[in-house]
């Protein structure tokens, strides 16, 4: 595993009460923040002690980060404020001492709050250090660039969510690999990269992308298993090849590995979604955004999910629409589906216009779409998990390749899947409405086979490591078109809302209008 390219040297707080307890409390929190800071796989943080010992050799704080081999420094300063303490810090280059980042923490409660507080400056941190790396990186010849500066210029790419992104970032990954063949996390943006076009962009490969990106995650788990990053990573795939017995117990891996890291904790909120766990998956998203609360748009979309999918639709739509239009296919889906479970029939028609033009664009590639085929897709392609009252949350390994289903044909049009007859089917039927070619809603029941209970069930969605695809940042996973049944992610029995179909007649009326109506199919 190669070393960090990044390296920080915390300096100890100035005491600026004069008071030996302010000391004390100063000297402690700069210990637990170099704990939290070495969380990070990103950054390499020099032992407190290194630091103290620099110290006391006297010079400037640039000379002791070179005496360190430091490249950014933080400090910082501690003094009374109010009836409290106020925390200052602030981020520079050591070389140029060019101020990158400061923050301030102030509270009665300080004492008490160092953990949470460590934990915030340390994701701040870690996004600073990686915008200011990733900006140097731009300016330099790519041929002199270290395995992790490719890495995250890989990252950035494939985070666009395109095929073009996609290839450029592999072309960051190999070269990584070629800088240093054992850096675990270029064998993980190599995942990334396929797995962008398996679940998403490469339909006509869907077998191919599938092994090969499984094939570069296992890769990089064997050089570096406690990156939870990789492990991110791999439990998307299982995720997406049904395996949900062992995806469970590696996100419960993820969460010990890097409970206060926020990127990986908006992941985890969407994937605890996916396993039929919203309730703690909600809790996961608040403490992401807690962590970084002004976060990269892609946030929003693992954020709105487990709020659908505990039926808080009113919440799920107002943090779905933080996000930018465009950044996921089926996010505008997902909009639709709160819209209309609160009556605004009018919003849910614009949000499937836009759905239907993004599929048509990114998906379809601009080709006439099928009758049904959104659906279809989503059906195909998510992994969320249905479950029964007291059933397993997961399949058993054996029924893996009965829950496997076959890719589209070379021409391009999605046809709909075959599946093998599983062991057990956990729900046979569901009633969903679908759209008819000409646009309106049109309650019917879809006789969907069990294979299909083990994604999402009479809804739309889908997961990217934009995942979207975060990481490949993961994509939101969406109700079906309009209304329908209830989120098939509780461990309840599931049940037609019948109160919906009043939504479901409005959309089949006049009341949309034949020009919204017809903007929607």
């Amino acid at each position: 595993m190669a070393s960090p390219a990044i390296t920080l040297a915390l300096l100890p707080l100035d005491n600026l009460a004069g008071s030996p307890e302010v000391d004390r409390l100063a000297k402690g929190f700069a210990y637990d923040l170099t704990a939290e800071l070495a969380r990070f796989p990103s950054l390499g943080v020099i032992a407190a002690d290194s630091v103290v010992a620099a110290l006391s050799e006297n010079g400037s704080p640039e000379s002791i980060a070179a005496r360190l081999g430091a490249a950014y420094l933080l400090r910082g300063s501690l003094r009374r404020f109010g009836e409290g303490l106020r925390l200052n810090l602030q981020l520079t280059e050591a070389a140029t001492g060019r101020h990158l980042w400061g923050g301030r923490y102030d509270g009665a409660e300080l004492p008490a709050a160092q953990d949470d507080i460590a934990a915030k400056v340390a994701n701040a941190l870690a996004v600073r250090v990686d915008q200011a790396l990733i900006s140097s990186s731009r300016r330099r010849p790519p041929a002199s660039l270290a395995a992790f500066e490719c890495w995250l210029l890989g990252l950035e790419c494939v985070q666009r969510g395109t095929a073009e992104g996609d290839a450029e970032g592999l072309g960051y990954f190999e070269q990584a690999l070629r800088t240093d063949p054992h850096y675990a996390r270029a064998h993980a943006g190599i995942s990334l990269a396929h797995f962008n076009e398996w679940s998403c962009q490469a339909w006509s490969k869907w077998d191919e992308k599938e092994r090969l990106a499984y094939e570069a995650a296992l890769r990089a788990e064997a050089l570096d298993p406690g990156d939870p990053l990789v492990q991110m990573i791999l439990a998307k795939i299982e995720q997406y090849r049904r395996e949900f017995d062992h995806a469970g117990p590696r996100l419960d891996r993820i969460r010990a590995l890097a409970p206060n890291d926020a990127n990986v904790l908006i992941q985890l909120a969407g994937s605890y979604t996916y396993q039929g766990d919203p309730e703690l998956a909600s809790t996961l998203a608040l403490r992401a955004l807690e962590l970084n609360p002004i976060p990269p748009p892609w946030f929003y979309c693992y954020a709105a999910l487990p709020y659908f999918a505990l039926r808080r639709y009113a919440e799920a739509l107002e943090v779905a629409l933080r996000a930018p239009p465009g950044l996921v296919v089926d996010a505008p889906a997902y909009r639709a589906a709160a819209a209309a479970y609160l009556g605004r029939d009018a919003d849910a028609a614009r949000f499937l216009a836009e759905f239907r033009s993004d599929f048509s664009r990114r998906i379809a590639c601009g080709r006439e779409l099928a009758p049904e085929e959104l659906l279809r897709w989503t059906l195909h392609v998510n992994p969320l998990l249905a479950r029964r009252r007291g059933a397993r949350s997961g399949l058993h390994s054996q029924n893996l390749k009965a829950s496997r289903t076959t890719p589209p044909p070379r021409t391009g049009e999605f046809s709909r899947p075959t599946p093998r007859r599983p062991r057990y089917s956990i729900l046979s039927s569901v009633p969903v409405p679908l759209l008819s070619r000409e646009g309106a809603f049109k309650p019917e029941s879809l006789r969907v086979p069990s294979f299909h209970t083990q994604g999402f069930t009479g809804a739309i969605g889908r997961v990217g490591v934009n995942s979207s695809s975060h990481h490949h940042r993961a994509q939101t996973s969406t109700r079906l078109l309009v209304a329908g049944c209830r989120p098939p992610l509780c461990s309840r029995l599931f049940e037609l809302p019948w109160h919906l179909w009043d939504t479901v007649r409005k959309a089949t009326s006049n009341r949309l209008g034949e020009a919204s109506r017809g903007s929607v199919c």
